[in-house]
């Protein structure tokens, strides 16, 4: 019995190592979660640009907006336009109060008429590049499982393999070496 006692005393410094480890890989994931929902708070949501006419949004990027109303919305500003493929940042080119419709410019060719009630809000001055494509990336099932298979692999590598390979330093060879 004190032989099993004694192997788990000197494992309990590896086990809170490991544990400290844990902690803080948990604390930064909550980190990065508070910043992405952090402009939730202020009224903003968060969406990946499909398509983009302004180099201030690229596309691919994760990028908050919020709702303005349409009479505050002037030429020369950004616009979110919900799409197929999904949201685009287009910029306002002009406007026509009594029928409604923004002029915006997709494109430096291509200039349409949208109606007020299709734009969905302005975007905020900041935005995260490759954001939005990390974000559809973890839509997909098959990312979830790649990322389980690298944990297990690093669990692996990290937790078994070095036992593994010094094993002689260990328990009873330790001390056959040591005489």
């Amino acid at each position: 019995m004190n032989g099993r006692l004694a192997a788990f005393r000197r494992a309990i410094p590896e086990i809170a190592r490991i544990c400290k480890n844990a902690l803080l890989a948990a604390a930064v994931c909550a980190a990065l979660c508070l910043l992405a929902l952090a402009p939730a708070l202020f009224g903003f949501r968060p969406f990946s640009i499909a398509e983009s006419a302004s180099a201030a949004y690229p596309v691919g990027a994760l990028a908050y907006y919020r709702f303005v109303p349409a009479d505050k919305i002037e030429p020369g500003m950004s616009i979110v336009l919900p799409g197929p493929e999904g949201n685009a940042v287009c910029t306002v080119a002009g406007k026509d109060i009594e029928s409604r419709i923004f002029l915006v410019r997709i494109s430096q060719e291509d200039d349409r008429a949208i109606p007020f009630e299709y734009a969905e809000g302005v975007p905020a001055a900041f935005c995260l590049p490759y954001g939005g494509i990390v974000i559809q990336a973890f839509a997909r099932p098959a990312v979830f499982c790649l990322i389980a298979v690298l944990i297990g692999l690093l669990a692996f590598g990290g937790l078994i393999l070095p036992r593994w390979a010094y094993a002689p330093k260990y328990g009873k060879a330790r001390e056959e070496l040591q005489r």
